[in-house]
């Protein structure tokens, strides 16, 4: 079954379009890799409780960035990137074998979709908004750049997130891909019969 759209699909489309996203990304560790092909989906802390399956394989984050999920709202929505490169994944991905679920960009056109301005556990004065309101908080030069030494101009902005109610179907992945070819051999171990592509980034 389809999921309904915002009334203004249309044009938080193009507004991404205009912004050079085309896809979305969400990543975590492989060894959650057999729950979500169970599942079907990529599901919130909340629908991951409620299946009586949270705590999963490998949770992302700390004991912090999950309290500050439940005080920020944020422990029903799924979190998607604009960008795999992150400050996030670069330090994780060396101690964890990681892979991107790669969306189909219209997942930001479903119904509760809200846009952060940053990171959504932050406690930095965070924002968050929906539809294209949401998007004009979103600093989208950032993506377009990679400016590790600047805190306020790349490292803040860049992690801005789309927060998707719920869970997102398997069917709006349009690939997975990984940070290292390591990572692949195991993920197509423990994930089975998920496709698996190598990262070319």
């Amino acid at each position: 079954m389809s999921v309904p759209l915002y009334p203004n699909s249309g044009q938080i489309l193009r507004r991404l379009r205009q912004e050079e996203i085309s896809a979305l990304y969400h990543f975590t560790s492989i060894e959650n890799l057999r729950l979500i092909r169970e599942i079907g989906a990529l599901c919130s802390k909340f629908v991951l409780e409620t299946a009586h399956s949270w705590p999963c394989p490998e949770p992302g984050g700390n004991n912090l960035s999950h309290s500050l999920d439940s005080i920020r709202g944020n422990l029903d929505k799924v979190s998607v990137s604009f960008s795999p490169y992150m400050p996030m994944v670069y330090h994780k991905k060396r101690s964890s074998h990681l892979c991107f679920f790669i969306l189909k960009v219209e997942v930001a056109t479903h119904p509760g979709v809200l846009f952060t301005d940053r990171n959504a556990a932050s406690t930095q004065g965070q924002r968050r908004a929906a539809g294209l309101s949401g998007l004009d908080l979103v600093d989208f030069r950032a993506f377009r750049s990679h400016r590790p030494w600047d805190r306020a101009g790349w490292i803040e902005p860049v992690q801005a997130e789309v927060l998707i109610p719920g869970k997102v179907s398997l069917g709006d992945v349009r690939e997975v891909v990984f940070a290292r070819d390591a990572s692949l051999q195991e993920g197509e171990r423990v994930g089975g019969c998920i496709l698996f592509t190598r990262h070319t980034g």
